[in-house]
């Protein structure tokens, strides 16, 4: 009973699979307040694992299934350089295809639908950085980062190349664009894995454009004229000769509406909040001015935080319109979003 309380105190609503909304009122006494359990229990696994900035599928699946005598390889896109017959037995004895590749059996389309927060306590932020971390994102190419600047960079986002080249499988981008960027995990990632030519990291926040910077020092030489960084707050304070025909990114959520944004610290709302859809309303404004005429922008975002019809009004005030809205089976906390011109 005791146990009962406190779960549904802390944890008033649980996702079910199919995104419905399960109470867990009379726990314990049924079925279904037992089911309801274990689906919170699953889906706060999920989450959790998947908004941890430690997490890589492919390197945990890589470094677990290794033989001694393999090569190393720190992402999925370095799977098409090993041997074949290494290629082979990954696929074939470990069934690892699913960690290097998607299908179409993957992704899951979805329609507008808006999903309650699940409150994860305040994630503020220290603007104390000192880039004491590097995040593989290729061979003998690393992103320099600090620990209290994580926003998923390192976990979730790593999940932004297989969608690439789902969509785009026959496409090299020219210039990307990786709006709110931080330490650049994004954008330094496409660079590596040859998914544009040239990448503009973009943030507000003062140490991720020096954590980029660092990073550009100690990338491979052949790299480093692929690279501008742009500390600005707005899209419109970018130089408006930039055209891209790619933009991506991991923007601030939605304001939530459980807490008031006087319970988030600075950097907590620079990292994880948009007050009002602020930063939202401007970006659709004004990317249109920096964005070819088949330029495509593609935004990773949270079921649980905002739907696309949270941002359609602004988006389409912009000369612009959504194309696809979807994510991928394994990941039912994310989803993407397509934009183009209209």
């Amino acid at each position: 009973m005791l146990a009962t309380m406190l779960a549904k105190s802390l944890f008033p609503t649980c996702l079910s699979p199919n995104q419905r909304i399960t109470t867990f009122s009379g726990m314990g006494r049924n079925k279904k307040g037992r089911k309801a359990l274990f689906c919170w229990l699953k889906y706060w696994s999920i989450s959790n694992n998947m908004l941890d900035d430690s997490r890589n599928r492919w390197m945990n699946f890589y470094n677990d299934i290794k033989d001694p005598s393999w090569p190393e390889c720190c992402n999925e896109h370095e799977f098409w350089s090993l041997p074949n017959w290494i290629q082979h037995e990954i696929f074939e004895l470990h069934n690892g295809r699913e960690y290097v590749c998607l299908e179409s059996q993957d992704i899951e389309d979805l329609i507008d639908y808006r999903q309650q927060f699940l409150d994860q306590g305040n994630h503020n932020i220290s603007s104390d950085c000192v880039f004491d971390q590097k995040f593989p994102v290729g061979n003998n190419f690393y992103v320099y980062y600090s620990s209290n600047m994580l926003s998923g960079g390192a976990g979730v986002a790593q999940e932004y190349p297989r969608v690439m080249r789902y969509l785009y499988p026959d496409v090299k981008f020219k210039n990307c664009l990786n709006w709110c960027g931080g330490a650049g995990f994004i954008g330094f990632r496409f660079l590596a894995d040859g998914i544009c030519e040239h990448v503009t990291q973009m943030d507000c926040f003062p140490p991720a454009v020096d954590a980029c910077k660092l990073t550009v020092s100690h990338m491979p030489t052949h790299f480093v004229d692929c690279v501008d960084i742009v500390q600005s707050y707005t899209i419109a304070g970018m130089d408006t000769n930039k055209k891209f025909d790619l933009v991506v990114g991991r923007p601030p959520v939605v304001q939530l509406k459980k807490y008031s944004v006087n319970h988030y610290s600075a950097d907590g709302i620079r990292l994880g909040l948009d007050p009002g859809l602020q930063i939202h309303q401007e970006f659709f404004a004004n990317i249109g001015n920096y964005l070819t005429d088949d330029g495509v922008i593609l935004l990773q975002k949270n079921v649980e935080r905002s739907d696309a019809s949270d941002f359609e009004q602004f988006i389409n005030a912009g000369g612009l319109k959504i194309t696809k809205v979807f994510r991928e089976k394994s990941y039912p906390l994310l989803y993407y979003m397509e934009i183009k011109r209209q």
